[in-house]
C-alpha cells in the first residue's frame, strides 16, 4: 500500500480496489511538485499552481521526448506526471 499522503489534506492515495474510480489519486502538481489530490488542486486558492506545476511537467517532458532531435513531441499523461514517450524516430 502507498504511504503517499496529499500535500494540503492529508487523505492518502487508496489502492485501485478500495477506490475504483481514482477519487484519492494523487498528482505532483502541488507547491514544487508535492502530491496533491484532485480536490484539492482544484480550490480556488491551489489552482494557478497546480496549474504551473502541471505547465512545468508538461514542457520538461516535451523537452525529453525531442532530446534526440525527434520534431515532434510524444507526451503520454500518466499517475505521475507528464512523460517523454520514446518513438526511436525523429
Amino acid at each position: 500500500m502507498s504511504t503517499d499522503a496529499c500535500c494540503t489534506c492529508g487523505q492518502p492515495e487508496l489502492p485501485d480496489r478500495e477506490d475504483p474510480r481514482g477519487e484519492t489519486e494523487l498528482r505532483p502538481y502541488g507547491p514544487g511538485g508535492a502530491l496533491i489530490c484532485f480536490g484539492c488542486a482544484m480550490k480556488p486558492e491551489n489552482r494557478a499552481e497546480a496549474d504551473r506545476q502541471l505547465d512545468k511537467a508538461l514542457d520538461a517532458a516535451e523537452d525529453d521526448s525531442c532530446a534526440d532531435g525527434a520534431s515532434i513531441a510524444h507526451v503520454v499523461l500518466t499517475p505521475r506526471g507528464p512523460r517523454a514517450l520514446k518513438t526511436g524516430r525523429s
